[in-house]
């Protein structure tokens, strides 16, 4: 939204500054028109605060929609017996996608955590090799992905590991063919 807010007032300024332009070029044209001008700018002289407030306006919205909004890390925070501990959310996720190496019917795995009242909230859209029997797979991760969590990072609660599998990738073909016996014994005779 930010980003069409920032490209819409940019394109409202260029139009602007188009027409003002286009206003001053032609009243410079000859020095009737240019006093003519000045009349019409001072008998509406309002109009004219008021438009010159309103550019100054959009310029400054454009300058601060243009500048980029940093996201703030979200933490998941516990207590244990030497103090507090804070876990990025961002450090969750990248532990739980490593998770995926282990395992070889998985081409790729794209975790989501969410952190809600407490709990841990983990799904993961993952790509598997064909010929993979999903739900016994499925179920060897979930388990995986709540041990790790647990034992490495410390976090008891979770709340659930969804997966969603979004792509089933067929295996690369062999490329290597076997001669048939009978070829194999004619290149041998055609050598000696």
């Amino acid at each position: 939204m930010r980003k069409f807010l920032h490209v819409l007032i940019g394109l409202v300024l260029f139009f602007l500054l188009i027409a003002g332009a286009a206003f001053i070029f032609n009243s410079a044209m000859s020095p009737e028109l240019w006093h003519r001008s000045i009349r019409l700018v001072h008998s509406y002289h309002v109009y004219a605060q008021g438009g010159a407030l309103a550019f100054i306006l959009l310029c400054f919205l454009f300058m601060i929609t243009g500048v980029p909004v940093r996201k703030r890390d979200e933490f998941i925070a516990f207590d244990n017996e030497s103090g507090s501990v804070r876990v990025s959310i961002k450090a969750v996720r990248d532990f739980v996608a490593r998770i995926a190496d282990e395992f070889a019917a998985i081409v790729s795995m794209e975790p989501t955590i969410r952190a809600a009242g407490g709990q841990l909230d983990v799904e993961l859209d993952v790509k598997v090799k064909s010929g993979t029997q999903i739900p016994e797979l499925c179920k060897l991760v979930q388990n995986r992905v709540k041990e790790s969590i647990k034992d490495n990072l410390g976090l008891t609660e979770i709340k659930s590991v969804r997966i969603n599998v979004r792509q089933i990738v067929a295996q690369p073909v062999d490329k290597k063919v076997e001669k048939p016996a009978a070829q194999t014994e004619w290149e041998g005779t055609m050598r000696t």
